[in-house]
């Protein structure tokens, strides 16, 4: 009985990647870790990884990802796999928080300005 429950559960979860593959595109996929990685061709992807270029176009042919290998370049270099994935914006982990700060208030108007200068007096306050 435990086998079959095991087996059910197996079953459902392969059928969630699945659903998930299809959504997923490997040229979108390629064309984001390309943008991250700085290629603007196979060839040179190839190159960098070892890989044979006809490997590449069958995997495109097929619409095939290689998760292990996306995953291992994104973790080499340090990129979000959920961004090469999936599309979403990576959130920065090293954040230069006063440059942004000065950043963004250069991009404000007068009145927003004394909004923020309003907000930050508030909270000197509760300090």
């Amino acid at each position: 009985m435990l086998t079959v429950f095991y087996d059910k559960i197996r079953y459902t979860s392969r059928r969630i990647e699945l659903n998930e593959d299809k959504m997923r595109n490997i040229d979108d996929v390629l064309s984001r870790l390309y943008d991250k990685l700085g290629f603007d061709k196979d060839k040179e992807f190839c190159e960098r990884y070892d890989l044979k270029q006809n490997t590449l176009s069958t995997w495109k042919k097929r619409n095939s990802i290689p998760y292990d290998l996306i995953a291992n370049i994104s973790q080499n270099e340090n990129i979000s796999l959920d961004y090469v994935l999936n599309g979403k914006k990576e959130i920065k982990s090293n954040i230069d928080y006063k440059s942004e700060i000065i950043d963004t208030l250069e991009e404000l108007n007068n009145t927003q300005l004394k909004y923020i200068y309003h907000i930050t007096e508030a909270e000197k306050l509760k300090s």
